[in-house]
């Protein structure tokens, strides 16, 4: 995404570890939002990662 900072990033509290996947847009439009959205969730499918939404 043009314009857009994004990073992949791995919080572990304790004993698990919760993957994050920040963006900061350019913009705050609902289209650019749902366009994050579909990035992360491919993005963690494809790491076998199942999101429960």
């Amino acid at each position: 995404m043009p314009g857009a900072i994004r990073r992949y990033e791995h919080d572990q509290p304790g004993d698990l570890i919760h993957p994050a996947c920040t963006e900061i847009p350019a913009d705050e439009r609902k289209e650019t939002a749902a366009a994050s959205w579909r990035r992360a969730h491919a993005h963690f499918t494809g790491c076998g990662i199942t999101i429960a939404s």
